[in-house]
């Protein structure tokens, strides 16, 4: 069991990484994670109306977002860090350790 508590950054080395930051410069700071899951998959779909004189024509778009959960290890007696990313942008920064 975990106890995950909440935060909006997070350290790696010197640098800083926060809650809207995109998922590339998060890996830039801190590396690839230890793991790194899907965990949701969301069908996005836009649908818009578009008339042609008097036809009215239909146009639907559909996207992904995909919502991942990464995990950093940062050393022996430290704790935990599980990140949410979604659609390419770090949401949630969790740390973890054990009940």
């Amino acid at each position: 069991e975990f106890l995950g508590v909440q935060q909006n950054s997070m350290r790696c080395g010197r640098d800083i990484v926060r809650v809207g930051q995109q998922a590339f410069q998060l890996i830039e700071k801190c590396g690839q994670p230890a793991y790194r899951d899907v965990v949701a998959l969301t069908r996005l779909t836009d649908v818009a109306a578009v008339t042609r004189g008097d036809r009215l024509l239909a146009a639907r778009d559909s996207s992904d977002l995909v919502t991942e959960q990464w995990v950093y290890k940062p050393g022996r007696g430290r704790l935990t860090r599980v990140l949410t990313v979604t659609g390419g942008v770090l949401t949630d920064i969790r740390l973890h350790e054990r009940q």
